[in-house]
């Protein structure tokens, strides 16, 4: 498989649960996932860490991105008092798709002093099944 360019690795939001649209003015994409495994290590394996082979205790994704503020998309969204998750979904270009809801857990705009644009940076985090469809 060839590499693919940083531009490739999206976050994009949904308002309708199917069309997905990049979040605008997005510089940096990321995203990680973490598993945590059913710990079964007794005084029988001799101080090896064992874990259930078929069973996954907890699995979470989160999401960043970092950009220059350009809507108010993220804002309006981060704002709400009465909604916490949304439709995302983080897609390499090539490679595959996580979809899913998504909490914004953080949003951070900021302005610099003199001519420069106001960035932002923003967090998401996973809530329910989230589905991998490969390209």
């Amino acid at each position: 498989m060839a590499a693919v360019a940083g531009r490739a690795l999206r976050i994009k939001y949904s308002a309708d649960g199917t069309t997905y649209t990049a979040i605008t003015g997005a510089t940096s994409d990321n995203f990680t996932i973490t598993k945590e495994g059913i710990p079964i290590t007794d005084k029988d394996d001799a101080g090896v860490q064992t874990f259930i082979d078929d069973a996954v205790g907890t699995w979470a994704m989160e999401g960043g991105i970092e950009g220059i503020l350009k809507d108010d998309t993220i804002m309006a969204l981060v704002s709400s008092t009465t909604q916490f998750t949304y439709d995302f979904e983080i897609d390499i270009a090539g490679i595959g798709t996580f979809e899913g809801k998504f909490g914004i857990t953080s949003f951070n705009p900021t302005g610099a002093e003199g001519a420069e644009a106001v960035t932002f940076t923003a967090n998401i985090a996973s809530s329910g099944t989230i589905t991998y469809t490969a390209a």
